[in-house]
């Protein structure tokens, strides 16, 4: 048997590897690699006789290729602080080619001082996120993009110290006098 195959449309292609009859066999099954993830794919069966005649196609069927993990991170990604109580990080999207899915959301891991790394997940079509913070707090933030497949690497990590908040009320020292 041989599988043909089109992507979205596109040209009918002849798979590589053809699918070996038994005669003894009613029921077959043929597997084509290296389809792009996320995909409209057509699939259609020709019968190769002994004699290497190929039959016409049989009725096209039609899927879709599975998700995998996004490729990359998000990119370009900023920190800064608009006031001395927050933290902004700000990305732009990585490539649609690379989401391999429809659907792609973005994990935010951050560190504010001494404590424990944290995650949190926000929706793929938001591109910033801001953050409560204190003066002269130091902070490390690195994304990643994520689907229900997987996620890409962790992209490089970005810092920031937020400034220093207004000095405290003065408290006036008393001079003693001798005399």
């Amino acid at each position: 048997f041989i599988i043909d195959y089109r992507i979205e449309g596109g040209a009918w292609q002849q798979y590589s590897r053809r699918v070996p009859a038994n005669p003894s066999q009613v029921t077959y099954q043929g597997t084509v690699d290296g389809l792009p993830t996320n995909t409209v794919v057509d699939l259609r069966v020709r019968v190769v006789s002994q004699t290497n005649e190929i039959s016409p196609p049989s009725p096209e069927v039609r899927g879709r290729t599975k998700c995998s993990a996004p490729t990359q991170p998000p990119q370009g990604i900023r920190l800064d602080s608009p006031s001395i109580n927050e933290v902004r990080v700000s990305w732009t999207r990585p490539p649609k080619q690379t989401w391999m899915c429809d659907q792609l959301d973005v994990e935010i891991a951050y560190r504010k001082g001494d404590e424990p790394e944290k995650i949190i997940r926000v929706p793929g079509d938001q591109t910033e996120y801001t953050f409560p913070a204190e003066p002269n707090q130091k902070w490390a933030v690195k994304l990643k993009a994520t689907n229900q497949m997987g996620s890409s690497p962790w992209s490089p990590e970005v810092t920031l110290t937020t400034r220093q908040g207004a000095p405290g009320s003065v408290r006036q020292g008393h001079r003693l006098l001798r005399g």
